[in-house]
């Protein structure tokens, strides 16, 4: 199998963790080789990442960001890094004909092999349907259509490299100045749709999909009928292979006072890491979120909805 992650110095403590949670869960597989896209991370950082991986007998490849990147031109990422644009990049790595990309706030609980042999012909992409819709209208999409989130995703760089998809990427980008909507999951579903291969949720299992009971899941995405099947989502809620700990709904487990009811796997890595008495750090909620979760217990979600878009137009 071969993995990705990216991200700068800021967040290595959770690429870490990530990687440690992973290798621990695939011990059975053959080959594991962790590809660390990296912008302006220390030697030490590097150091540590590898020692890590190479406790396990797996391989560790740095690349910098720039190196697969370089015709890439951004204007604006708001609090993300540029590397959040790397996988639409994953081309440009020689010798790779597929690669599953991980978000560095992430944790993997079990094996990954299935996904792993899961058939990408006719898809660029294989990623997880997203709840939230706000992206759509800015994006042109309809919000009855499926969006994908892209912080967890197994990549068919052949097809991408075939298709000389990195120029269409760097196109859309361009229209928009080098920020366009939503950066690489915007470009991604636009770009792409149509080839993004819909997976389990159980390898995406972010936090509104534990937020929300199953129908209303439904109605917050905008699918009633498409969206994922209460079993699908039973499943994933029950045994995630990959847990995301999205900001939004809750702190996130790296956070004093988090309430996110799968923070002890998050905290079991961490505990088994060179990060393990590192100190949470602190972070409020948004009044906003305060209001909505407050909203959800007592009123119809459709009802949450409309006070959901009712506070952003006021913000």
């Amino acid at each position: 199998m071969n993995i990705a992650y990216s991200c700068d110095e800021n967040y290595v403590q959770h690429t870490g963790i990530s990687i440690i949670s992973l290798l621990d869960n695939n011990q059975e597989s053959a080959e594991i080789n962790i590809y660390f896209i990296e912008r302006n991370v220390s030697e030490k950082s590097l150091e540590l990442l590898n020692r890590i991986v190479a406790s396990y007998g797996r391989k560790f490849f740095v690349i910098p960001f720039e190196k697969i990147s370089f015709r890439l031109k951004t204007a604006h990422v708001g609090r993300h890094v540029e590397t959040i644009y790397a996988k639409l990049f994953f081309g440009n790595i020689k010798n790779l004909d597929k690669i599953f990309y991980l978000d560095s706030d992430t944790i993997v609980t079990n094996s990954l092999e299935t996904l792993w042999n899961t058939n990408l012909d006719g898809f660029y992409f294989g990623c997880v349907k997203t709840i939230t819709k706000d992206p759509c209208e800015a994006l042109g999409i309809s919000k009855s259509e499926d969006f994908f989130n892209d912080g967890v995703a197994l990549v068919n760089t052949a097809a991408l490299r075939e298709d000389k998809m990195e120029d269409k990427f760097l196109q859309y980008i361009s229209r928009f100045n080098g920020n366009p909507p939503f950066l690489s999951e915007g470009t991604i579903n636009v770009v792409c749709k149509g080839k993004i291969l819909a997976l389990n949720p159980t390898y995406n299992l972010s936090s509104g999909f534990l937020m929300f009971q199953n129908e209303d899941l439904r109605v917050v995405a905008c699918q009633p009928l498409n969206f994922y099947s209460d079993e699908q989502l039973e499943s994933a809620k029950t045994n995630p292979i990959v847990i995301h700990y999205l900001a939004g709904w809750f702190k996130r487990p790296w956070e004093k006072g988090c309430s996110h009811p799968m923070k002890a796997h998050y905290e079991k890595y961490k505990a088994q890491s060179p990060w393990r008495d590192e100190p949470y750090t602190a972070r409020r909620l948004s009044l906003k979120i305060k209001i909505l979760r407050i909203a959800y217990h007592i009123l119809p979600v459709r009802w949450v909805l409309a006070l959901q878009r009712l506070i952003s137009k006021m913000v």
